[in-house]
This record gives structure tokens, sequence and C-alpha cells, in this order.
């Protein structure tokens, strides 16, 4: 009889963290989620996850879990952490202690980054392509050191395989970051508006996949029988299309019943009073190409685009708020024009 699979997700608790437990229980593997603190255990138990409370920087839940477990074969880190330096040298630390105690067994890490890595689509190039793997990454300055982190952690494959990924922008249930663009409408709604408008380009690219279409791409490389294809590489997580601004605002402008429609108008109005996160949504264009996951693994984004099923996925969110579940938006801590408008290019 085959060994039972175990995966370890770190920042389960977490958007895409809750989701990738979730995928990897579906295929059938054994799922222990880290959680810091004791009363984020029954959002995972009720999942059928197993919670395990602990800290990175402090290796004792790491020696009862093994002695549990017996072996991890994988480690997720799906974190957002406030340091990516630290953070980068614990998940390091935590993947040295797994590797000499996985009985010969060598683990593979997953490290979320995220497509915003690339930097924005530029305006104005004639011919319109998609950010791939290989294209050169670009973050806008508040996410230079995540950037910096996914570069480094491909250098430390000595003990271990690791791989890279690059999620889009996601929705669904709580809708994270997406979630703004449905609070965007209430809130005009609310205001006696007749018409839904924001200052932003109609054709720029808002390029996002289904939470749980993203968790089984995890699973996907996870299982990938040939890990010398998968250890040492970058994937791009992205649905099988893109939508444009003029498509959500119109779909959004509907949904919510204004009588006169969507309207875009010019981007050098002001747009004082907006949430940041609002702002960086339909200012940050991008278009990212996933066929490197696709021809490797098999793997397929099944879920309605968000604007076909938007309806849907609004009552989600709202549910999802109702029940105090929606997701803290980090991104409205930051200044758009941070995102948007850099002063000087940055490399990685």
């Amino acid at each position: 009889m085959a060994p039972l699979r175990t995966v370890l997700v770190v920042g389960s608790a977490g958007y895409i963290g809750l989701a990738v437990c979730q995928a990897f229980v579906r295929a059938g593997w054994r799922v222990y989620g880290l959680i810091r603190k004791s009363e984020q255990a029954a959002s995972l138990i009720v999942r059928e996850v197993i919670p395990v409370e602990g800290s990175l920087y402090n290796s004792a839940f790491l020696v009862k879990l093994l002695e549990e477990a017996l072996r991890i074969d994988v480690v997720v880190g799906c974190a957002e952490p406030e340091d990516y330096a630290t953070y980068l040298r614990e998940m390091l630390d935590m993947m040295h202690w797994v590797a000499q105690a996985n009985q010969g067994v060598r683990p593979l890490l997953l490290w979320t980054s995220g497509s915003k890595d690339y930097g924005p689509t530029k305006a104005g190039h004639s011919i319109l392509s998609p950010f791939t793997e290989t294209s050169i990454l670009d973050p806008p300055p508040p996410l230079l050191p995540r950037t910096t982190s996914s570069v480094k952690v491909l250098d430390n494959n000595k003990e271990f395989d690791v791989a890279v990924l690059r999620p889009t922008a996601v929705y669904g249930y709580g809708s994270s970051y997406y979630g703004g663009l449905f609070k965007f409408a209430e809130d005009a709604q609310k205001n006696g508006s007749q018409c839904l408008q924001i200052a932003a380009d109609p054709q720029n690219i808002l390029h996002a996949i289904h939470v749980d279409d993203c968790a089984d791409a995890y699973v996907a490389l996870a299982e990938h029988p040939d890990r010398r294809a998968v250890g040492g590489q970058c994937f791009n997580i992205s649905a099988r299309a893109y939508e444009t601004n003029k498509d959500i605002l119109n779909a959004l402008a509907e949904e919510y019943r204004f009588l006169q429609g969507a309207r875009f108008v010019d981007v050098s109005q002001s747009l004082n009073g907006l949430d940041e996160s609002i702002k960086i949504l339909f200012g940050f264009s991008q278009w990212v190409s996933s066929e490197k996951l696709r021809e490797l693994t098999g793997w397929r984004d099944c879920r309605m685009l968000f604007t076909k099923n938007l309806h849907v996925y609004r009552l989600a969110y709202e549910a999802a708020a109702k029940k105090q579940l929606r997701i803290n938006n980090r991104q409205s801590q930051w200044n758009a024009v941070d995102w948007l408008e850099p002063a000087s290019p940055v490399r990685v």
C-alpha cells in the first residue's frame, strides 16, 4: 500500500491558503494547516484539515508534527508576511528540518508569490502579449520584498525541491481583493448615483482566476510524476481568458441596476474618495499566460469568469460579509501611486 501523501500549508487561514488546503483534501492528501491562533482551528477542522498551532520561528510544532505525520511530502507557503526576508529565512530553516527528518523523501516547497511581480502591461504597445515565466520581473515598489524573496528561494535546492507560483488576482466566496468591486458598486448605489463611473482606461486588462481553480493548480504541481520538471521552476496561474475594465464595470452596473449604466471618465480626473484597492484594481492592467503550467500538468481552470457568474459571486461575497468572513484587504494600506506610477523602473 502506497504511503499517505502529506502536505503542510503555511498561511492556511488565509484566502488562498484555505482554498489550497481544501484542494489537497479533495485530492486525497492528509493536510496539516499551520495556524498562529487557536481560534483559527475550527475553520480548518470543519474542512477536514488538521490544525497545527505554532510559529515558523519556533520549531517545537514541527517536532510534534513529524512525530505524527512521520514525513511531509509537500510544504506550501501561502502567507503574506510583513517581513519577507524573515519569512524566507524561517521557511528555509523549517524546510531543512523537514528534509533531515523525512526518511529519505525529498520534500517539495511550493512558494507563493504573485503575477504582479511582472508589473503592469505597458500601455502604448502596438502588439499586446501576455507575461510569461521568462518575462522580466518589474514589480511595483510595495511588492519588491516579495518578488526578491521569490527569486532567492530558488537558490535553495540542495535538500529539497522548490517551485515558485505566481497567481493572478483571485475571486470567489469572500472575494479577496475583488470584494472591493462589490463594495465600490454598493457605495455608489447608496450615494444615489444613477451611473456607475470611474476614472480609468476601459481597455485595461483585469486578469483574475477563481480561488478554487488557483488552488487546484497547486495540487497539479504537487502530484506531477516528474519532480525534475517542477523543481527549480516558476509557474504562472491564470484563467483561460481575461476581462477588461469595460467588461467588469458594465457587468456591475447591470447587476446593481444603475439606470444610466456604466461610464468611464478621463483618467486624468481625480480619483479622490475611492478606496486604494479600487484604484489599483482598475488601474493595474495585466495579462498573464499560464500555458507552461497547462502543458506540463494538464491543469485547466473550470469555474466561470467573474462577469459570467457575477450575481452568484456577489451573493457569496455578501453572505461572507455577514458572517465576517471577508478577507482583510491589505492592499488598501498602500498608496495607489506606488503601484501605478513608480518613480523609476525596478528590476530584480
